[in-house]
């Protein structure tokens, strides 16, 4: 059975709780165009305390800034802290997303790395060209560290997805609705394709304080459940997100604190 000193376990867990905040959209989403809205993509940081049942195992950041001040353009980085003895089996799992919105609004992914110290062999580079329809993967799983894939039309890496989700659901979600879509991830050296369903979320109290939420469920994997609690109020950044495989304890991520443009924004709703 695995335990918390579990070099892996942390590393795992936060990466499933990584890409959790991936709310996903639908395949007819692949097709179309999302308008960026300023409040959205606006500058943020935001800290997120990690439990594994009731255990505390670390923390992670997450913040979106613009990319060398290019329109358009912006950085989407995260990190996860390990806490105490964890943070010496495992060091910290840091993930940065480069992306930029066509003339549509629409996210187009540039370019996203995933470093885990430690663990060269889940560390690994996602470069995207877009005028030849292909990702290149750079990485240890692949044959000569190097493999190139397909690139679906409107595909995205695992973190610009949130990005994009939330654009989704700033678009489409109506109070009191239920909506549905899924997504197309480039995931490492594979596509990957999600369900989720969004509905009614009721009050969510965190530390950062308490918001209306909209609850998003993934549907498409019986055996791996994912839900997230996400705040219209702040544009659909997610609040808490929650994952469970099988019968293993919850892995829940919950907001801390939430500073920068989109908080401005927020207060003044």
């Amino acid at each position: 059975m695995k335990t918390a000193a579990n070099p892996k376990l942390f590393s795992s867990k936060i990466r499933v709780l990584v890409k959790a905040l991936a709310v996903t959209c639908a395949a007819n989403f692949l097709g179309s165009s999302l308008p960026a809205s300023a409040d959205v993509l606006s500058p943020f940081n935001a800290k997120y305390t990690v439990e594994r049942g009731s255990l505390t195992l670390g923390n992670a950041y997450f913040s979106l800034s613009s990319w060398n001040g290019t329109p358009g353009c912006h950085v989407y980085h995260g990190n996860a802290e390990p806490r105490a003895i964890l943070r010496l089996i495992v060091g910290d799992i840091i993930d940065d997303s480069y992306f930029c919105t066509d003339k549509d609004g629409t996210i187009q992914p540039q370019q996203f790395t995933h470093v885990e110290e430690g663990d060269a062999e889940d560390s690994h580079v996602l470069k995207f060209d877009w005028k030849a329809g292909k990702v290149t993967y750079i990485g240890d799983k692949a044959r000569d560290g190097v493999a190139k894939l397909d690139l679906p039309k409107g595909a995205v890496d695992p973190f610009s997805l949130h990005m994009a989700a939330r654009l989704w659901l700033n678009k489409e979600h109506k109070p009191g609705a239920t909506i549905q879509r899924n997504f197309a991830i480039v995931d490492e050296d594979e596509i990957k394709h999600y369900t989720l369903a969004a509905q009614p979320g009721g009050v969510v109290k965190t530390p950062f304080g308490s918001f209306d939420t909209v609850k998003v469920d993934r549907t498409d994997n019986p055996d791996k459940h994912l839900t997230l609690w996400v705040a219209p109020k702040l544009d659909y950044l997610p609040i808490r997100v929650e994952s469970q495989k099988r019968d293993d304890p919850i892995i829940r991520m919950t907001i801390d604190s939430l500073s920068g443009a989109l908080r401005d924004a927020a207060k003044r709703k």
